[in-house]
């Protein structure tokens, strides 16, 4: 294939923040090439002589009056000829280029998304194609299929197909497990929906410049099956049958074989400046950074996989359980939920063990630093856990167990019964796509609205999280808005589906105080208002003060303090508690009072040892916490604390001895 092939580590796309600016060699290019699609259109009418008559009395006569290019052989006008021929030859090096980026876009984004058997069989077909040179590759379908335009097209987009493949399967794997992706599929979007929607639109630009970028070599191929006879038949004129033609005849009569050419590299010197120019425009490594923007980023997974692992229900009797009964209706009940990362020295455990559950109408918080498992615990609720993990555990909804369910079950339960708000709204959002194009893709999908009636409800959702001017928001790109606007449209895509439970993952990520505020006070007044539950993740205990009735306090994998949020605030059980609200700005206390951080950092990833995973960071830490992990136990009358302090200090010990 030719050097100069594309390979995109990341995807480029054109944003709307401004035009793409035109550049001189896109200019030069256009003009270039706008010549001969005009001299092949307008050439049959306008040619001077029959390109196929003879005049043997004319043959080989250089360049006249009468015949401004000369003639060939047999006396048939070069101009003529050249004109007439200069249609095919441009017809089947674009027809083929078509052919390999359809075909390679299929392969590629199939390849890309669905991984494993799927992508390594495509891999090595493309491996291949990829050993053969073009034009080799192309004579050799040519001569199992026979000669002619039909068979060049064919051929040729097969010798080319193996570049687009590679460039939509870079696209596809840097974007298929990307926030965006990951919050339409928690929205019940098909695979295909999700590649055609959500995965492709990013390989346009790159497709149009690698479309740019082949299709000189593959007029150049074209070109050389005419000069060998294996394409347009004669007496037809094409570029590379007048070379091969007039070859013997070069000394004597160069004019039959130089203009056509002339008229080669013209064509391909045009299509490779037109090329240069698109990717001046369109790729902000060579220069035009502020006409588009880099968006996705590479994500090394090895062999992707789609789809979740089965939950197994039993899981590893860890101890660690949350009362899930009581007298309010349990919505969401998770037990013993266990997420791992299978390596060759073991598995790296994640969340281990973890027992909690959300009332109907009411916020149950999940808190703790990054890294301690939150945001995979909510991942493994919704059956969205990265590849490659091994879930255990039993996830009921309404006392429903839907551990085992099939990925298409799970995607009708996350499209009517469970929202998902993710972090980062600007990485959530898909960039190339309107706030009210994902918006109405999700009521048309959830509640069959469509046109007017799916812009009216995208209206009305904005209006319902307090969007100013929402008509006229529904019409705008992420980029467009604010920060605290991205993320209460976030929250409004999620409410799209109706949901009895809302699940937030850190909703107010890179907000300031008073948007955070604000969106605390918006997701508390639409859960009294819909009579939704809200499953809110954050790593600030501060945040969740006003906001939840339960609080679920997680270190290094494990829930380590379940209470009431009163009873977190007031007498915090377990030292790690302590610590984080130590890190609370409270704004009653003097100037002078300095917040304290927990010292060290938290275990890492599958760093299980024996004893309390806090205990190197723990200022109360005595022997007995380096060898034994305590259980989560009740100390105190609806409040449970996994620390062996705790035990022996609490009322509950104390009414035991």
């Amino acid at each position: 294939m030719t050097s100069a092939s594309m390979s995109y580590d990341t995807p480029v796309l054109v944003t709307r923040t401004s035009r793409p600016k035109l550049n001189g060699r896109l200019i030069a290019g256009g003009i270039g090439l706008t010549v001969v699609v005009v001299a092949a259109v307008l050439g049959p009418l306008v040619a001077p002589y029959d390109p196929v008559g003879l005049d043997t009395a004319a043959r080989l006569q250089g360049p006249s009056p009468s015949h401004l290019f000369g003639t060939d052989a047999l006396g048939r006008d070069v101009l003529s000829r050249l004109l007439v021929g200069l249609k095919p030859s441009l017809v089947v090096g674009i027809a083929a280029i078509v052919v390999a980026a359809a075909l390679g876009t299929v392969l590629g984004v199939l390849g890309g998304y669905f991984g494993r058997w799927l992508d390594a069989a495509i891999g090595r077909a493309l491996d291949l194609l990829w050993a053969w040179p073009a034009v080799f590759l192309a004579i050799a379908v040519v001569l199992v299929l026979g000669p002619g335009q039909s068979q060049d097209v064919l051929a040729i987009g097969v010798a080319e197909l193996p570049v687009f493949a590679r460039v939509v399967r870079a696209i596809t794997i840097a974007n298929v497990r990307s926030a965006h992706v990951e919050a339409a599929r928690s929205l019940g979007a098909s695979s295909w929906r999700l590649m055609r929607r959500h995965i492709l639109p990013f390989a346009g630009p790159a497709l149009v410049v690698q479309f740019a970028i082949s299709a000189p070599e593959a007029v150049v191929t074209g070109a050389s099956l005419n000069y060998l006879g294996l394409g347009t038949q004669p007496p037809a004129p094409s570029l590379g049958s007048m070379i091969s033609s007039s070859q013997e005849y070069l000394g004597t009569s160069p004019s039959g074989a130089l203009f056509p050419i002339l008229a080669i590299a013209w064509l391909v010197l045009s299509l490779t400046v037109l090329a240069d120019g698109l990717q001046d425009m369109l790729d902000p490594r060579f220069g035009a950074a502020d006409a588009v923007s880099a968006s996705g980023r590479r994500r090394s997974h090895g062999r992707r996989r789609r789809g979740r692992d089965a939950m197994v229900v039993g899981g590893h009797d860890s101890g660690d359980h949350v009362d899930v009964s009581g007298d309010d209706v349990r919505l969401l009940q998770v037990c013993d939920l266990r997420v791992a990362f299978p390596g060759p020295s073991g598995d790296r455990v994640a969340v281990n063990g973890v027992s909690f559950s959300v009332p109907k109408g009411k916020t149950v918080a999940l808190v703790g630093e990054s890294g301690s498992g939150k945001s995979l615990t909510a991942l493994a609720v919704l059956a969205l856990s990265p590849p490659g993990t091994q879930v255990t555990g039993e996830v009921r909804l309404d006392g429903t167990n839907i551990s085992g369910y099939s990925e298409r079950r799970m995607r009708n339960i996350r499209e009517r019964r469970i929202g998902m708000v993710f972090q980062d709204p600007m990485s959530a959002l898909n960039p190339v796509l309107t706030v009210g194009h994902q918006i109405t893709e999700v009521l048309t999908r959830h509640q069959g609205l469509r046109g007017r009636a799916a812009r009216k409800r995208a209206v009305e959702l904005l209006e319902l999280v307090e969007i100013p001017d929402p008509a006229h928001r529904i019409g705008q790109y992420p980029h467009q808005l604010s920060g605290g606007t991205q993320q209460r449209v976030m929250i409004a895509i999620g409410l799209a589906v109706g949901p009895d439970l809302l699940i937030a993952d850190e909703p107010t990520t890179a907000l300031d105080v008073t948007l955070q505020a604000q969106i605390m006070v918006l997701l508390a007044r639409l859960r009294d208002e819909l009579g939704m539950a809200l499953l809110l993740i954050s790593h600030d205990l501060g945040l969740v003060a006003g906001a939840a009735d339960e609080v679920n306090v997680m270190y290094a994998g494990r829930i380590v303090e379940h209470a009431d949020v009163r009873t977190v605030f007031r007498s915090p059980a377990h030292p790690y508690t302590q610590g984080l609200l130590q890190t609370v700005t409270d704004l009653a206390s003097p100037a002078t009072v300095d917040l304290t951080p927990i010292p060290g950092v938290p275990p890492r990833l599958g760093s299980e040892a024996p004893g309390c995973p806090f205990a190197p960071r723990c200022p109360l830490v005595f022997d007995r916490c380096r060898v034994e992990r305590p259980l989560l136990q009740p100390v105190h009358t609806g409040q449970r604390a996994a620390c062996h302090l705790a035990e022996v200090t609490s009322p509950v010990a104390e009414l035991a001895r």
